[in-house]
């Protein structure tokens, strides 16, 4: 038998690959002889380089950006290498740079943070080269509308005033009166941008950058209707200078606004982060040669069918008539009532009730106990089915 799997990362205690690696050991302990294939994925969100360039071969490229609130740091793209004839890309994750982890809780002030650095890599890359990127949007600090990228590329802003020299941020949208998209590097026209998002937020609005994804980056409800304003100045600006309206597309309002920068000013084009992720990886012809294939995240809920890796991985076995089985942490809220497209069995993998970091200790050991009760029902399979033949004859 040859097992896939392809779980995602289990937060806050293991990564995709280590998560694969746990599963393997788990089923080769009951059945030695078992072919296995291990291929950490993700949803195009945080870890989408590692992923990509631990599965293709790339390196990680270091160079030193600023961070949201203008501190210098040291951020990280993915370099793929070309293979056949898809040339060298580069994967950029707005989070390696601009992300909400690379701040304290005092410092996260989406007023005044700037997604210049995610630009910085996009520069370090294009000295690299490269003419194709990868952008993954999740876990940004900024709400910005990927200002500060395109400054770093060279747009250039405009107040009454005369030209903005310094790093363009939020609290200065309401100034702008012109924005100058003639200055962007000229080697952006050879690029293209695939964008990796798995939310349909337009830019403005209740369902808008600010409105959702502002107060989880610190922004107060006074502060939520200051900056839908100042995005929406901002957003007419923006227009005028792409000639283009963007501000109600789909994605638009993904990662404070950058979905919008990224659509109009680079024409970017959007796909599913997870299906992104699972085509670079070429996994459709993984599952071609398999058996089964297991996958898993840290949790099960309503949640998990919002673009999540599993049941996109799910999705795409059913579709060749391969059985999947997941292995997740814990069973969320209302799991009883969810269908399953494409899951055959689901095993929740935590042992017993324990204080947290106690059960994130854990997660090693109870995926390979759970993957080892996955491997005892494949023996259990084996020996149904020659007790059968034997019954017959």
């Amino acid at each position: 038998m040859r097992v896939l799997i392809a779980p995602d990362s289990f937060k806050e205690s293991l990564s995709s690959q280590q998560a694969a690696t746990a599963i393997a050991t788990g089923l080769r302990s009951v059945i030695p002889d078992i072919e296995t294939l291990e291929l950490a994925i993700g949803d195009g969100g945080e870890g989408t380089t590692e992923v990509l360039v631990n599965a293709l071969g790339g390196t990680l490229v270091s160079t030193q950006v600023i961070d949201p609130q203008g501190e210098a740091i040291e951020a990280q793209y993915g370099l793929l290498p070309a293979q056949g004839e898809t040339p060298a890309r580069a994967v950029i994750e707005i989070a390696s740079a601009s992300g909400l982890e690379r701040l304290p809780l005092s410092q996260r002030r989406p007023l005044t943070a700037s997604s210049f650095g995610t630009g910085q890599l996009m520069l370090a890359a294009l000295d690299q080269g490269v003419r194709e990127f990868i952008i993954a949007l999740g876990g940004s600090a900024t709400n910005d509308g990927a200002a500060g990228i395109l400054q770093a590329l060279g747009c250039r802003f405009f107040s009454a005033e005369g030209e903005l020299k310094e790093k363009i941020r939020p609290q200065q949208f309401p100034r702008l009166t012109r924005i100058d998209l003639s200055g962007l590097d000229p080697r952006l026209t050879q690029c293209s941008f695939s964008v990796a998002c798995d939310v349909n937020n337009p830019l403005l609005g209740e369902r808008g950058a600010s409105a959702v994804f502002g107060p989880q980056k610190g922004a107060s409800a006074a502060d939520v209707a200051w900056l839908d304003q100042a995005l929406a100045n901002y957003a007419n600006l923006l227009e005028q200078a792409s000639g283009s309206r963007g501000r109600d597309l789909p994605g638009a309002g993904a990662a404070g606004g950058a979905g919008f920068g990224l659509m109009l000013a680079l024409n970017a084009q959007f796909s599913s982060g997870v299906d992104l992720v699972l085509d670079t990886l070429t996994i459709d012809q993984m599952l071609c040669d398999v058996d089964l294939v297991i996958s898993g995240e840290g949790c099960l809920d309503s949640q998990s069918f919002a673009g999540k890796a599993p049941f996109g991985v799910a999705r795409r076995a059913e579709a060749l008539g391969k059985p999947v089985i997941l292995i997740t942490g814990v069973l969320g809220e209302h799991y009883a009532t969810l269908d399953l497209p494409g899951v055959s069995a689901v095993f929740p993998s935590i042992a017993k009730l324990a204080p947290p970091d106690q059960t994130l200790d854990a997660a090693t050991a109870n995926l390979q106990r759970s993957a080892a009760e996955i491997g005892k029902t494949l023996l259990l399979e084996r020996t149904l089915v020659i007790e059968s033949k034997h019954s017959s004859n």
